[in-house]
């Protein structure tokens, strides 16, 4: 009628209301009387010209109602005795395989599987039956294992899950030895019937299963052939049949046909006469006439009877034309009732509001200074609501009835509704509480305290417990008996989980390593708290709560300043905090303690530091082992330089050797020429030959020989001497320098070197260089001269290729002295190993090769196998 408003109503509105709602309910009520009268007046009018008809109506309904659900409970039984009778035929089916497996036994020592199979498969297809074989023991399938994934499916809603094919097994064998099942599929409303019996002397379970049958359409087609077959003459009674989900009748006018719902409807509107419209229609099948059969088929069954023109006599008329007449006299005589009453209501409602407006407008004023007043208190009680985030709750002693508001049930997850009573609520309160709150609310009731306070654990609607604290006080009854209790509650979860969790803290460092501890910021650094565990170092709490002891006083003299220098860094260059390694004097001893220490500061309104928060943890354990580990590194370093000096030692005796016997070959030619110089100047002599130009010949040549001899010596000489620094060299000269040096040996043994270098300038260390080249060239003429010995006509090559990359140069030496072996190509770079006799080898050379490569020349060496041979890759840096 009227829209709520959302602002108050002032008395001038309430004014209006009382004045004129009064007039407009009067007119409006008379309206509604009239309208009111004529529906009466006129239902009267078919109730009663509808009397005679329902009369005879009423016991036909009920005959007919009877002869139906004897109809349809017999085509019911009739649909069960076909499922029954499936269910003897599977019976059979199972006996058969059991009578089949007792007639191999006669022939068989042991029945299998593939035994039965056949005759399995030949019944399958002859008859429509689909067969379960599985033991009972393990629930292994032996036959039928999609028929028994269909029923999996069927139970479980999955086909290919091992667990669920198990469970419906397990389902069939916990049913007994003999056993049956209706399968019914609610989907595709199909119905599947089997038989299962075990045979225990093969653990088997055999089961036959039929094939799925249509339930709806099977229990459609069994009241349509009754119907069909009902012989019954069309002028009587007849039964009829309606499909909810295609929307078709059958034999709906008695004719053995189907017929949509829309030309049914249409077909009784053409039959209806225009004189008997509201009496009957062609066809009745009102609701006590039709049966719904099961939700599940939508279908329905119903008598139709053909309509009986008797019922529209000469008696039926005269009785209608009275009651008709009777109706309009009523109708008048109503109507002007209504007009006279309404007429004086409303003279009525005007004297009334002109009474309404003189109180109104004396109390106007007073009720829109209290209105303004209580919408001010209003406001503020829900900002102070909103601004405590707590949960308002209301209990009412007398009715036991509880109302909590909107934040209240936020909190604990619940909705209105869920809790109605004051027990409810009580029941959410945890069992270890529920004591306490019942003290405290029954304290508060007897007024032993002013108010009622407790911290409780309550259930909420996701089944846990929350913690909240809930305050409130009770409001008497006129007789002083407790009567509401207004409350407010508060979740405390964060401060209960931080006590906890302080609790835990306490526990945990209260006999453990950890010290707690908190002190003031001052170069006495006063303790104003200390944990039990302190006693590790000798000391009590009291010791350093009552300042008998300082703990300034138990940090060790030495470490104490730097201690105090690095907190003053801290606080000084804005951390939060602070950590410090020092040493604690144990109590009564001349022992010392190292400790780890780290301390949070707590600061004031200015902050400014004033206290430091912190542990300290005992690591002497870990000084100790430091020291430990720094003796015994520091002593394994020396040994491994003491055995690198041992290797470059040797290396260099090894180099020594091979130099001596460079130069010993080297100087072979000069000095035979020497020899027949000298032979020469002896015959000559003899000979009374020999003349000064003669002499003056053999000098220049000896002194050429002797020259060519003292460059042989500088040249091995450089070679061997370590660079000292880095500097510039022409890595291909460099290569076809160590290419001379070893180029005796070589040829000595017939190997062929090929070099193909390009130019490129190195800033690095060459005669290291050289030295790393000349130890692979050398393995490799060694490796060459053991396959020469073997094969006399074998040509021995090394191929030596430098090429500059885009950040590095790379030089690859290669050679056809054979494989090297797999299981110790990875160890040809260890320090002494060596596939040489001792005498040929000390196995330092590659070692060391890697050492100048990797360390000195930051580079790296590769090795790897190739066709008849092996191949060293060294790649070095370049830079810029």
């Amino acid at each position: 009628m009227f829209k709520k408003s959302r602002h108050l109503y002032r008395l001038k509105d309430i004014e209006k209301i009382l004045i004129y709602f009064p007039i407009f309910f009067i007119v409006l009520l008379s309206f509604i009387s009239l309208i009111i009268s004529s529906f009466v007046l006129e239902h009267n009018k078919k109730s009663s010209l509808a009397l005679i008809s329902q009369k005879s109506q009423l016991q036909t309904n009920y005959e007919n109602s009877k002869i139906l659900q004897k109809y349809v409970d017999k085509n019911i039984k009739k649909v069960d005795k076909h499922f029954k009778n499936v269910e003897k035929t599977m019976l059979l089916y199972v006996h058969k395989i059991e009578g089949t497996i007792n007639g191999l036994e006669l022939s068989q020592k042991k029945i299998d599987i593939k035994l039965v199979k056949p005759f399995l498969r030949d019944i399958e297809s002859k008859h429509e039956v689909k067969f379960v074989i599985f033991k009972r023991q393990d629930l292994e399938v032996l036959y039928g294992l999609d028929t028994i994934k269909d029923i999996q499916k069927l139970i479980f809603n999955n086909y290919n899950n091992p667990k669920s094919l198990y469970l419906t097994l397990l389902y069939i064998s916990s049913q007994g030895e003999k056993n049956s099942f209706y399968w019914k599929n609610d989907v595709r409303q199909t119905m599947q019937v089997n038989y299962f019996m075990y045979i225990k002397k093969l653990d088997w379970y055999i089961g036959a299963f039929s094939t799925s049958d249509d339930l709806r359409k099977y229990t459609a087609k069994s009241f349509y052939d009754s119907i069909r077959d009902d012989k019954s003459k069309k002028d009587k009674n007849y039964y009829y049949f309606y499909d909810y989900n295609d929307k078709y009748f059958y034999n709906f006018f008695n004719d053995k046909k189907w017929l949509g719902l829309k030309d049914a409807l249409s077909s009784l509107t053409l039959k209806q006469s225009k004189k008997v419209k509201t009496l009957v229609q062609g066809l009745e099948f009102t609701r006590s006439q039709k049966q719904n059969f099961y939700n599940f088929y939508k279908y329905s069954f119903g008598i139709g009877m053909k309509l009986n023109k008797n019922l529209l006599t000469d008696e039926y008329l005269i009785k209608k034309q009275k009651i008709e007449e009777n109706f309009q006299k009523r109708k008048r005589i109503i109507i002007t009732i209504i007009l006279v009453f309404t007429f004086i209501l409303i003279l009525a409602s005007f004297a009334f509001a002109s009474f309404i407006k003189k109180i109104f407008s004396t109390y106007n004023k007073r009720f829109k200074t209290k209105n303004m007043l209580l919408e001010k208190w209003k406001e503020r009680y829900e900002l102070a609501i909103i601004a405590t985030n707590d949960g308002l709750w209301d209990i009412n002693f007398k009715t036991r009835k509880i109302f909590f508001s909107k934040t209240w049930l936020d909190m604990f997850g619940y909705s209105k509704g869920d809790i109605n009573s004051y027990d409810e609520w009580l029941g959410l309160v945890h069992v270890d509480d529920r004591d306490n709150v019942i003290k405290k609310m029954n304290e508060h009731k007897s007024g032993k305290c002013d108010h009622f306070m407790a911290e409780y654990r309550l259930k909420t609607k996701l089944n846990r417990y929350k913690w909240t604290f809930s305050r409130g006080k009770i409001f008497l009854d006129e007789l002083g008996n407790p009567e509401r209790l207004l409350m407010m509650a508060m979740n405390i979860v964060e401060r209960k989980r931080i006590e906890r969790a302080l609790d835990d803290t306490w526990r945990l460092t209260k006999e453990g390593d950890i010290v707690l501890l908190r002190w003031l910021n001052d170069k006495t650094m006063t303790a104003t708290f200390v944990s039990k565990s302190i006693s590790k170092f000798g000391y009590e709490p009291d010791d350093l709560l009552q300042k008998t002891t300082m703990y300034a006083d138990i940090i060790h003299k030495d470490d104490l300043q730097m201690v105090l220098a690095s907190l003053r860094e801290h606080i000084e260059n804005g951390f939060e905090s602070f950590s410090c390694t020092y040493r604690i004097k144990v109590k009564n001893t001349q022992k010392l303690r190292w400790v780890f220490s780290h301390a949070i500061f707590i600061k004031d309104d200015f902050g400014n530091v004033t206290d430091l928060y912190g542990y300290i943890y005992d690591i002497t354990a870990i000084k100790q082992s430091e020291k430990e580990l720094e003796e015994k590194v520091k002593s394994e370093v020396d040994k491994n330089i003491a055995k690198d000096r041992l290797l470059v030692q040797q290396n260099k005796l090894a180099a020594m050797g091979e130099m001596i016997g460079a130069i010993a070959h080297q100087w072979r030619q000069p000095l035979n020429n020497i020899s027949l110089i000298l032979h020469f100047v002896r015959d000559n002599f003899d000979n009374k030959k020999l003349n000064k130009e003669m002499i003056s010949d053999y000098l220049d040549k000896g002194k050429k020989q002797i020259e060519y001899m003292s460059h042989t010596i500088d040249d091995f000489r450089n070679f061997y001497k370590p660079s000292k620094k880095k500097a510039k060299f022409d890595i291909k000269k460099a290569l076809c320098s160590t290419i001379e040096i070893m180029d005796a040996k070589p040829k000595q043994n017939d190997i062929h070197v090929e070099v193909v270098v390009e130019d490129f300038v190195l800033d690095s260390f060459e005669n290291e260089f050289k030295q790393a080249v000349l130890n692979i060239i050398s393995n490799a003429k060694d490796a060459i001269s053991c396959k020469k010995e073997k094969n006399k006509e074998f040509e021995g090559i090394i191929y030596l290729i430098g090429k500059r990359n885009k950040n590095s140069y790379e030089i690859t030496i290669s050679n056809n002295g054979g494989e090297i072996e797999k299981d110790i190509i990875d160890r040809i770079f260890e320090p002494y190993f060596t596939t040489k006799f001792e005498k040929q080898g000390t196995g330092i050379g590659l070692y060391m090769t890697k050492m100048i490569i990797e360390n000195s020349m930051l580079g790296s060496i590769k090795v790897q196998n190739i066709i008849d041979g092996a191949e060293f890759k060294i790649i070095l840096p370049i830079e810029g």
